[in-house]
């Protein structure tokens, strides 16, 4: 059986046929004429290369198989070991490109050395974006869960004030309109609260951003309680990013980082409640326009600060760190345990 035969009967091409004979798969016989002669086995052992080939068995692999070497069985078995492995390293790839895409991260030699951690799903403040941020910028989802929350607070209390009215028999206030506005003035009140727009100075600081994006930074700046209350309403219909501000990286003239070591309260209550002393890290930015952006201890969640760290020392030329607070961003160095083994140095 010549060649071209071959090549209908199996569907190989030429060249593939001929690469089987050069590594010793197939032997065909020569004519007198010196042509290749394939025989019986030949086809079918083309057949049965084939097929292993689609299953992307290596060229090693079949040999051993047609050689009695290795069971099918057994070659599938580890065939199978490897693809899940390979399935396995490609998910984990897809996540990671997936991962990057959704920060909007700029291009800095850092990343090569970066080890994402896993966003926490437990109890307690988590992301509310993607982006790289200082704080938990605003966000539609974030708006609703909040409004909603404030809504099923605000109906438990008015109709425990309903309740009341009912049972002190004050009958001419017991009407739809009262119970109506009873219920505006609390879901207005749980939405100020949840939103802390009239409440500590760390609050009112956190209720501002910076996200760091591939092209510059983006920020919200709290100018007062209304228009921070017209920022959360816009946000309800995904029109919040006009009282944002954006920033090319090159617009940022000059970075002051300064540590401060501050009793912080543990929980938002004005003034009250328990506090703890820490060290936390002021961050102010000047830009070109004449603008000036100040954050008050800002919160970095998940590896955000060691992408900052990198972010800011690479995008921004004028840094003013006298404690080197971003290189300790850099490497992932508690603060309160960096600050404290420097100062402990400076005392020897």
């Amino acid at each position: 059986m010549r060649t071209n035969e071959v090549e209908k009967i199996t569907g190989l091409t030429k060249h593939a046929i001929l690469y089987y004979e050069k590594v010793g798969i197939i032997r065909p016989k020569r004519t007198n004429n010196g042509y290749r002669n394939y025989s019986h086995d030949d086809l079918q052992t083309l057949k049965l290369v084939k097929f292993l080939r689609n299953l992307d068995i290596s060229i090693d692999d079949i040999k051993a198989i047609l050689n009695n070497k290795c069971s099918l069985d057994d070659c599938l078995k580890i065939h199978k070991r490897n693809i899940d492995q390979t399935i396995s390293e490609l998910e984990d790839l897809q996540n990671t490109i997936s991962t990057f895409k959704d920060m909007h991260i700029p291009l800095i030699p850092a990343l090569e050395n970066i080890k994402l951690v896993p966003e926490k799903k437990g109890l307690g403040y988590r992301k509310t974006s993607k982006t790289i941020a200082y704080n938990r910028p605003l966000t539609r989802a974030m708006a609703i869960r909040q409004v909603i929350s404030a809504g099923i607070i605000a109906s438990i209390f008015t109709y425990g004030i309903y309740i009341w009215i009912w049972s002190e028999k004050w009958y001419y206030l017991e009407n739809l309109y009262f119970v109506a506005v009873v219920f505006l003035i609390n879901i207005l009140i749980f939405i100020f609260a949840n939103f802390q727009f009239m409440m500590h100075l760390y609050d009112k600081s956190r209720n501002q951003s910076i996200e760091f994006l591939e092209e510059g930074i983006r920020i919200f700046k709290r100018k007062n309680s209304f228009h921070h209350f017209k920022y959360v309403l816009s946000a309800l219909i995904n029109q919040h990013y006009k009282y944002q501000k954006f920033y090319f990286y090159q617009d940022i003239e000059k970075l002051v980082v300064q540590t401060r070591q501050r009793f912080i309260p543990l929980y938002s209550l004005g003034t009250g409640g328990p506090s703890t002393d820490m060290y936390e890290v002021d961050i102010t930015l000047y830009f070109s326009d004449g603008e000036t952006y100040f954050l008050l201890g800002p919160e970095t969640f998940n590896n955000d600060s060691q992408l900052i760290g990198h972010i800011l020392t690479e995008k921004i030329p004028n840094i003013v760190d006298p404690d080197n607070i971003l290189t300790a961003y850099q490497n992932k160095i508690n603060l309160t345990d960096y600050m404290t083994s420097q100062k402990s140095m400076i005392s020897r």
